[in-house]
């Protein structure tokens, strides 16, 4: 990457603030006070989903020992697959840890209320999992 774009992207991370503005059904507008932004990708911006992109990344390549990760803008899904019930279960709280882990070193946190589990199983065949 040039000095000059170093600069343009190091400019857009910096020194950034948000605030969260609320508006009820009567037009009347509460907002919080302006708070520095520590870690992350601005939000609402053309270079922020793909930035999140780059950010994310490393996660994926984490995933990838146990589960095939699937990445969308903010959204991760992970397909576990496997013909037996332990080493699903295994590769399960493995792929769990990893995330949780992943999540605390990169100052992120889980929103385990949108976390869905969703399991698929084919009788006398091969067990798919997916989280």
């Amino acid at each position: 990457m040039s000095n000059t774009s170093n600069k343009l992207i190091r400019s857009y991370l910096n020194d950034r603030y948000q605030r969260v503005q609320i508006t009820n059904n009567l037009n009347v507008k509460a907002n919080s006070s302006w708070e520095h932004i520590k870690h992350g990708v601005p939000q609402g911006s053309v270079l922020g989903p793909p930035l999140f992109l780059v950010y994310l990344n490393d996660l994926a390549v984490i995933l990838r020992k146990h589960a095939t990760p699937i990445l969308f803008a903010d959204d991760t899904s992970v397909i576990i697959m496997s013909p037996d019930s332990t080493e699903c279960k295994s590769k399960i709280n493995q792929v769990t840890n990893d995330i949780a882990s992943w999540c605390k070193a990169n100052f992120l946190t889980l929103t385990l209320e949108k976390t869905q589990f969703m399991q698929f199983v084919i009788k006398h065949q091969k067990q798919w999992t997916l989280i």
